[in-house]
């Protein structure tokens, strides 16, 4: 599942993973409120997590969709490493910073899979 507010964003991360055949993207979330909404209903392993958003912050989000799902693992994509050691305390498994390839997104999340 990918949460992130800027919907350019959202396909794009969607669009990098499909060609994985190992990597389904099963939801595309705008905000955190969002995201626990929809984790209810798609039971997702890993969540895209972007920190910055209006209303309901990554952090926030990933602290309740952790506390919901124990085994859940969240991947923070982020622009900034500056309130990524929040989302570490929250429960974040990894930290991507959005500049980085392609290629990385999925080696973190399969480093996150591996993780459970």
């Amino acid at each position: 599942m990918v949460v992130d507010d800027n919907e350019r964003l959202r396909t794009v991360v969607r669009d990098v993973l499909q060609p994985a055949a190992d990597l389904r993207v099963v939801g595309l979330a705008s905000s955190g409120a969002e995201a626990l909404r929809l984790a209810a209903e798609v039971a997702p392993d890993v969540v895209v997590m972007d920190l910055s958003m209006p209303n309901m912050d990554g952090v926030e989000a990933t602290r309740h969709l952790v506390s919901r799902y124990p085994g859940l693992r969240i991947v923070v994509l982020t622009g900034s490493l500056e309130r990524v050691h929040e989302a570490f305390a929250a429960g974040a498994t990894a930290h991507l910073l959005k500049e980085s390839p392609a290629c990385e997104l999925e080696t973190r999340i399969r480093e996150a899979v591996a993780s459970r």
